[in-house]
Formats: structure tokens, C-alpha cells, sequence
């Protein structure tokens, strides 16, 4: 835990910032917070937030660097989130959905937690660019097209927004790459979702 690889820091830093932008005075969920450099970003003006992670490495880690007066960490299953009804005004699920096939699942959950004015943000590797690259593992179970990651969005939430981010150029600062935009694109490497007004769930 701890050893994140410059460029995957900065891909990531991208996404988090621009979920800071409506963490102000919130009370903040980040889900599957892995080893809370995200967290630590959200707490900048938020009321409070709480990572959750199931790895529990993840969670000793971040709770060892980066637990604040506003932030803390709990170990926890997204499934099945520990947490009562109506808990959190923004969940932030930025570096998971592509990790599990129970996405509708989650949603429910989100959807539970969230207050009747919250808001979820959520993002996914594009399944275009990234089904070819090597899985051994199988650790991407969950990789989704523009079009399935509209609808799952807009099958759980009547206002949804969708914003992107690029792929590495390399043609300047590696702090210069990555920033998200509005829309989404065939080409673009993460989408991203804005969603609110939970719809009736299944």
C-alpha cells in the first residue's frame, strides 16, 4: 500500500480534484477508498468523509497516513454498506466499479445512503481501450462501454451528467495530462458520471 506509480497518482489526482469541486461542506462517502490519498483530497472543504475499503491493508495504511480531524476509514463491503439510510449527501466511486460485475448491486446501496439531495460521482475505464490489455488476473471483471455506463447511470438516476478524461499524450508535463472534460468520447480513456435524484431501484 503506499506505492502508487507517478502517472496511475496523477490519472487518479485528476478525478479526485474534480470530485473535490462538490465535496464543500458535505458529508463525503469515498468508496473503495483504497489507500486514502483521495480521502485526504475530499476533506479539503468537506464537513467529513469516510473511506471504505474490504482490503484491510488498504484501510491500516490510510488510516495510519492520512486520518484527519474530518476523515476517517472503515473496512467494509460495498454490497453491503455499513451505514444507516440517508447517511451521506456525495458518495465518490471513482477506482472500483471496473473491479466487480455486482454494479447494479452497489448502486442500490449508494442509492440507500444517499440523502434525498445527494449526489453520486462515478467513474469507469473506457471497455474499448483497456478490454486488450492483459487481465491475468482478472482483475477488471467489470468493464464498461460509453453506452452501458450511460445506462446504468441513467437507469438509477433522473439527472446524470457525463464528463471524461483523455488519454497520455506526452507532449508536455505529466501534471498537464489527464484533465477532465465534459462529454463523453469514443477516444477518452475514463468516463465519468455527476448523478442525482435517485430513481425507484429494483
Amino acid at each position: 500500500p503506499g506505492d502508487t506509480h507517478p502517472m496511475i497518482y496523477v490519472h487518479h489526482a485528476k478525478r479526485y480534484r474534480f470530485a473535490a469541486s462538490y465535496a464543500s461542506n458535505r458529508q463525503v462517502l469515498d468508496l473503495g477508498c483504497g489507500v486514502g490519498y483521495g480521502s485526504r483530497m475530499l476533506a479539503g472543504g468537506a464537513r467529513s468523509v469516510t473511506g471504505l475499503d474490504i482490503s484491510e491493508d488498504a484501510i491500516r495504511y490510510a488510516r495510519d497516513v492520512y486520518s484527519r480531524s474530518n476523515v476517517s476509514f472503515t473496512v467494509g463491503d460495498a454490497r453491503q454498506l455499513p451505514f444507516a439510510p440517508a447517511s451521506f449527501d456525495l458518495v465518490v466511486w471513482l477506482e472500483m466499479i471496473e473491479h466487480i460485475r455486482e454494479q447494479a448491486e452497489v448502486l442500490r446501496e449508494v442509492a440507500r445512503v444517499l440523502c434525498r439531495s445527494g449526489r453520486l460521482i462515478v467513474s469507469t475505464p473506457n471497455k474499448r481501450l483497456y478490454e486488450s490489455q492483459p487481465d491475468p488476473e482478472g482483475f477488471h471483471p467489470g468493464l464498461l462501454e460509453k453506452d452501458e455506463f450511460r445506462s446504468l447511470l441513467e437507469g438509477a438516476f433522473h439527472d446524470v451528467s457525463f464528463w471524461s478524461q483523455p488519454s497520455y499524450v506526452g507532449e508536455g508535463e505529466l501534471t498537464e495530462e489527464f484533465e477532465v472534460m465534459p462529454g463523453l468520447g469514443d477516444d477518452r480513456e475514463i468516463f465519468l458520471g455527476v448523478a442525482t435524484g435517485v430513481a425507484s431501484l429494483p
